[in-house]
């Protein structure tokens, strides 16, 4: 059993956050340019471009994540987003268990509630843009093959390997619903694009949430020409950037040090070594981190993902409060030293995580070939919610870059804003990456 000063030390940040960073680039580099995970990491959509910020128009946007169904009608004019429109839905089981057409068809009815006898209102809608948050093979700008999609969805049973766009407009079509869809993207690229129309200088997205992930734009010529094999001619000749999907989830192998309660996590994971950098940043993992290193300590927390990442930024903001919760869990009360070194252990795997964070981050901005001062388009709940993790990656990045290089803002609604960002630019072919 380790001390409570060891357990706390090998908990720390490195000091040498510089060096991680070259590290992680050297680990990236064949990730891009061979035929190294060509088909899981540094993925290409089909987005070509970044708005300018004057594209303009009235969208029709769907958002669909793991727990939540958005739809708005959003107007976009000079740099301003407004929404006309907007609902939103929680997804429960018995959704989640229902199989394709069902499923479609629940989706097309709550589009329909939204647009359906407000016609008038909505007569210039330009075209539907969709945030998917699921795995899918995209095939062009506005559509791809469906894939499993996890998370305890059925809906790809039945339809997997299908034309999603034609599965959805026919939904759609048949509560007299006509929008084509112009714009499918994921939630990592759709939050780069719903920032990049306000904020002009945003030129990377980062989600953490449950998960953690990363987008940015590249140059086409940077990335092997296997990941566009599919891509038709037209496309390759005009395309010189491209956006890219990172899934920052799987890399960092080997680079970041780890503890046994690191260790012992990916032991037990269902793929061992599958997602290093998720194990360590993101909301799925971060609490787990936490009880395994109180076990090593000596403490009482048995049960495998008993404790969530949640507590762990309520150990900062009211401990008294996140102390009951703790007992609750675990049926012990904590001690004044107990109650001190639990909330020292959430603290320091915080603070490890946002370190690590600001060296991926600065990994990919250097990878880009960027010069100039950047935003980093934020968004997921542990970026957003946790009460001092974005402020101490903040922190590290003025650290390694120097202060204003690279600047981390929230990214609001990004998962709609981005899919109807996704549709102007599709219709338009008229931004540019400014790069």
């Amino acid at each position: 059993m380790s001390s409570p000063s060891q357990i706390l030390s090998a908990l720390s940040a490195p000091s040498d956050l510089p060096i991680l960073v070259q590290s992680l680039i050297i680990s990236i580099r064949p990730h891009l340019s061979s035929q190294t995970n060509t088909n899981q990491t540094f993925l290409p959509s089909f987005t070509s471009s970044l708005p300018l910020g004057h594209e303009s128009g009235t969208v029709l946007a769907v958002d669909l994540g793991g727990s939540t169904l958005r739809v708005a009608v959003i107007r976009l004019e000079a740099g301003k987003q407004t929404l006309l429109a907007r609902k939103e839905w929680g997804i429960d089981d018995a959704i989640r268990q229902m199989e394709g057409g069902g499923f479609l068809g629940w989706v097309s009815g709550r589009v329909a509630e939204v647009v359906v006898g407000r016609e008038g209102d909505f007569i210039e809608i330009n075209g539907m843009g969709l945030t998917w948050s699921f795995p899918i093979e995209q095939t062009a700008q506005g559509t791809g093959r469906i894939m499993k999609m996890g998370k305890g969805f059925r809906m790809w049973e039945g339809m997997e390997g299908e034309d999603l766009r034609e599965k959805l407009e026919a939904a759609l079509r048949e509560r007299g619903i006509t929008i084509p869809l112009l714009s499918l993207l994921n939630d990592t690229t759709a939050t780069l694009l719903s920032h990049a129309y306000t904020s002009p200088r945003t030129r990377i997205a980062l989600i953490v949430g449950t998960g953690c992930n990363a987008a940015l734009p590249l140059p086409v010529a940077s990335l092997a020409p296997e990941k566009f094999q599919d891509r038709p001619l037209a496309w390759m000749k005009s395309a010189q950037f491209v956006l890219v999907n990172t899934e920052a989830s799987m890399l960092g192998g080997g680079i970041f040090p780890l503890t046994p309660a690191d260790e012992t996590l990916d032991r037990e994971s269902e793929h061992p070594g599958y997602q290093p950098f998720e194990q360590l940043t993101s909301g799925r993992y971060l609490g787990e981190v936490v009880r395994l290193t109180l076990l090593e300590a000596g403490m009482k927390a048995e049960g495998r993902w008993t404790f969530p990442s949640a507590l762990m930024g309520a150990f900062e903001s009211d401990a008294d409060g996140a102390s009951a919760r703790f007992s609750t869990l675990y049926g012990t009360v904590l001690g004044e030293e107990e109650k001190q070194f639990v909330a020292d252990v959430c603290k320091a795997v915080a603070t490890r995580a946002a370190a690590f964070i600001a060296v991926l981050l600065a990994a990919l901005y250097k990878i880009s070939g960027e010069r100039g001062d950047v935003v980093v388009a934020c968004c997921g709940a542990v970026i957003e919610k946790h009460p001092s993790l974005r402020g101490q990656c903040q922190e590290f990045l003025d650290g390694i870059m120097g202060e204003g290089r690279i600047i981390l803002e929230v990214a609001e609604d990004s998962g709609l804003m981005g899919a109807a960002v996704g549709v102007v630019l599709a219709r338009d072919e008229g931004g540019k990456p400014r790069l």
